[in-house]
C-alpha cells in the first residue's frame, strides 16, 4: 500500500511539472554558477529543456553550460 501511495505522489509530481509554465534556468562555467533566473515564461509549444545547452572549448579547458528545469511553485 504504501509502495503505491509513493508511486501515485511521483505520478503526480512528474504531470505537474510537464504542466508547469514556469522554469528556473542556472548557468555554470566550468561547474560555478555565474547566472540564475527564476520565472522564465513559455510560450505554447515551449519546455524547459529547450533552454539547456553545454559548450566546451578544449583548448582553453571552458565548459559553459545551461540547464533549466520546471518551476513548480
Amino acid at each position: 500500500m504504501k509502495k503505491l501511495l509513493l508511486l501515485l505522489a511521483v505520478g503526480a509530481l512528474f504531470l505537474c511539472t510537464g504542466c508547469s509554465k514556469k522554469c528556473h534556468c542556472v548557468a555554470k562555467l566550468n561547474g560555478e554558477v555565474v547566472y540564475e533566473r527564476s520565472d522564465i515564461v513559455l510560450n505554447d509549444g515551449e519546455k524547459c529543456s529547450d533552454y539547456n545547452s553545454m559548450v566546451s572549448v578544449p583548448l582553453v579547458s571552458t565548459k559553459v553550460e545551461s540547464k533549466c528545469l520546471p518551476q513548480l511553485f
